[in-house]
């Protein structure tokens, strides 16, 4: 057997150990701010009277309840897909052109 073969799981080991804080501040980094999004769309904060108080999904149904919030998202996804063909249409299909 190889010396390199006999040393190859203590190298992956050493490698995982390497790698591992990068991983978990990357993580932190990614996890943290959706989880405190999920976190503060499920209160009601009102900062002028300083009242903040759990409202659970309430937010949600009024935000699906709420014309103006359906209004804005079809002319969002509108603009969007007409922007993107008529960039495809013009022959560049990218965002810098």
């Amino acid at each position: 057997m190889s010396r390199a073969a006999s040393d190859q799981p203590e190298d992956r080991r050493h490698a995982r150990h390497m790698v591992a804080p990068a991983v978990v501040v990357l993580g932190l980094v990614a996890v943290y701010p959706i989880c405190a999004a999920v976190w503060l769309s499920l209160h009601r904060a009102i900062l002028i009277f300083r009242e903040r108080r759990f409202v659970g999904v309430d937010n949600y149904g009024a935000l699906l309840g709420d014309d103006r919030f359906w209004a804005s998202s079809a002319t969002h996804s509108t603009s969007r897909s007409s922007r993107s063909r008529s960039r495809w249409r013009s022959g560049c299909p990218s965002r810098s052109c």
